[in-house]
């Protein structure tokens, strides 16, 4: 019963953190609307490869990789809106959690693994910053999970230390394929 009652609360605190009034605001940064053109340029069949502006313009100024997130989620949302923006960066914010969770856990440290991701959640700024349809939270994804992913890696042997670091290393792609060569340089 306590251990549903937790994981309840747990459920409870994420949508009030996460998604409550998600889109409530239109798309006021530059990088949101950057980020709904060109997934809806991508959604209307326009290269996927090189998005585009809606004025047909390429945008090279950013890596692809947010924007086809941003694309996908809206084609499984139904519409590139403000919610569909946002989502990347919400997924970067629970992977993010998750990251600490599973390094701490896997040390045997269960109670710090719940306490750590949970103190992450709820820190304002990295809470704010999930809410923004910003390249960062998915950024802080992708280098946590290679650094928790190389640092298993380097503690297993065989196939598990082979497929912790492999996710490392894609991790560490998607990072690249999301801001670029600042990825390597923060893991």
């Amino acid at each position: 019963m306590q251990k549903s009652l937790a994981l309840a609360a747990l459920v409870l605190m994420l949508y009030l953190l996460c998604f409550h009034r998600l889109g409530a605001r239109e798309l006021w940064s530059s990088h949101e609307a950057r980020a709904a053109q060109e997934a809806q340029t991508i959604l209307e069949g326009a290269d996927w490869r090189l998005p585009r502006l809606f004025d047909g313009r390429l945008e090279l100024q950013k890596p692809p990789l947010y924007y086809w997130l941003t694309a996908l989620l809206a084609k499984v949302w139904g519409q590139v809106d403000e919610v569909s923006v946002r989502l990347p960066a919400v997924l970067g914010f629970l992977f993010t959690g998750l990251a600490v969770f599973t390094l701490l856990w896997q040390q045997g440290l269960q109670r710090a693994a719940w306490l750590g991701m949970i103190a992450l959640w709820t820190m304002l700024h990295f809470t704010w910053m999930s809410r923004v349809g910003r390249i960062d939270m998915p950024l802080t994804a992708a280098c946590s999970w290679c650094i928790v992913s190389m640092v298993l890696g380097s503690q297993r042997s065989g196939w598990a230390s082979t497929g912790w670091l492999l996710a490392g290393y894609l991790c560490l792609a998607a990072g690249l394929m999301l801001k670029g060569p600042i990825a390597a340089v923060l893991c």
